[in-house]
């Protein structure tokens, strides 16, 4: 036998926008459907309960379902069992935020008399944490023709599109690059008024390869430059061995939080550069020429021997006969 619902008179309004979550017992969507998809990033919410006919509660509870949102409440409702009529009661959920991320929080209001599962009301939200990405960054990686028209998107509205997104996980990305690619490039659009910070940070396997990043806002000397709304972005790669690695690219506008992408890069064993082998003949051709210039080398050795010791001679010839001249200075 269905009965009329308990909380047929009840109505409770989010304060800071004034829309309803509960009118007249019925769960609303007009407040949630305000919120961000992650939820929202308030350090409070206010809710406002008011009642038709007299309505007794057990106190409200609230809960959240991890670890990095931990919610409570404030309030008379919270703190005993109370009757809840025409005059509005107020009722303020409080986020300590212990990490990054989001978090479902659960409000729940009990009947004092409960009977059954109709005499308990639930509704939930999202509650953010953390710095979000810049909702203006845009990276587009052109088609062969270096057209962005026809390229693939990476990151749009601030967040890396599915096939670009980090796992957090030992998995290879979804988007790979080729043996033969030694760098990609990349178009990175950011709103007017904003602006990179640092250059692009690269996370990668340092066993497979080696890589590193240029782009036209971290390497310049002009402010101008660096404050453009378009720029360019290109990650290099050195293969040391056959293997494949995750690259992470990490962007960092202004103000916001960073943001990263993955790729994957496929390598092979780069190839060791070996000096042609000579022919007999170009051996038997070296080998003359070095016999040519180490017999000239002895010659003039044995020719400058054979002087220095005529020179000798005399001096000594001289000296023994008397002919020795001594010249005094003036």
């Amino acid at each position: 036998m269905c009965g009329p619902s308990p909380w047929n008179g009840l109505s409770i309004q989010e304060q800071s926008s004034g829309q309803y979550v509960v009118r007249s017992g019925e769960l609303w969507e007009a407040w949630s459907a305000t919120l961000p998809a992650d939820g929202l990033d308030a350090a409070s919410t206010a809710f406002s309960l008011a009642s038709v006919g007299s309505l007794p509660l057990t106190p409200a509870s609230v809960s959240s379902n991890s670890p990095i949102v931990t919610a409570e409440l404030r309030g008379p409702l919270s703190y005993e069992s109370s009757i809840v009529g025409r005059a509005p009661s107020k009722l303020r959920v409080l986020y300590t935020c212990n990490g990054d991320g989001s978090a479902e929080i659960t409000m729940r209001f009990v009947r004092l008399s409960m009977k059954d599962s109709k005499d308990v009301l639930e509704f939930k939200w999202k509650k953010f944490c953390g710095v979000r990405p810049h909702t203006g960054l845009a990276v587009i990686l052109p088609d062969e023709k270096n057209n962005i028209r026809n390229g693939v998107h990476v990151i749009e509205n601030g967040i890396p599109t599915e096939i670009f997104a980090d796992t957090h996980d030992n998995q290879q990305a979804k988007y790979g690059v080729g043996t033969k690619s030694k760098f990609t490039s990349f178009v990175v659009k950011i709103d007017e008024g904003m602006k990179l910070i640092q250059a692009p940070i690269l996370t990668y396997d340092s066993s497979v390869l080696n890589a590193d990043a240029t782009s036209t806002w971290a390497h310049t000397r002009k402010p101008r430059e660096a404050a453009k709304s378009h720029h360019s972005m290109t990650v290099h790669y050195y293969c040391l061995r056959e293997g494949s690695s995750k690259i992470m690219v990490t962007l960092q506008v202004e103000g916001s939080k960073h943001t990263d992408f993955v790729f994957t890069k496929h390598c092979v064993k780069p190839l060791v550069k070996v000096a042609p082998a000579l022919t007999v003949r170009e051996a038997a051709v070296g080998m003359v020429f070095l016999l040519m210039f180490a017999w000239i080398a002895w010659t003039k050795f044995k020719l400058h021997k054979v002087d220095q010791l005529e020179r000798e001679g005399r001096k000594t010839r001289d000296v023994e006969s008397g002919n020795v001249v001594i010249e005094l200075a003036e």
